[in-house]
């Protein structure tokens, strides 16, 4: 979040919020989505069934949750 260029969105569906994050960085947008089925974070590139570029959980070091946003 610290890297996205202007606002960030959290969509929202039926009126609640969904696992969904939206961020642009470098003129790219970038999906953060919670897939339930995996129990992981993904992070697709232009959108939500763009291409998956990082998985996330919560066995995930931070120095390399830091490193992808760092090389975003």
């Amino acid at each position: 979040i610290l890297r996205a260029e202007g606002n960030f969105e959290v969509k929202q569906y039926g009126g609640a919020p969904a696992n969904i994050l939206w961020m642009v960085v470098d003129n790219t947008r970038y999906c953060f989505k919670f897939n339930h089925e995996t129990g992981k974070i993904e992070c697709h590139e232009g959108g939500h069934n763009g291409e998956l570029i990082e998985v996330f959980d919560n066995q995930t070091p931070i120095s390399k949750v830091k490193a992808f946003f760092v090389n975003l």
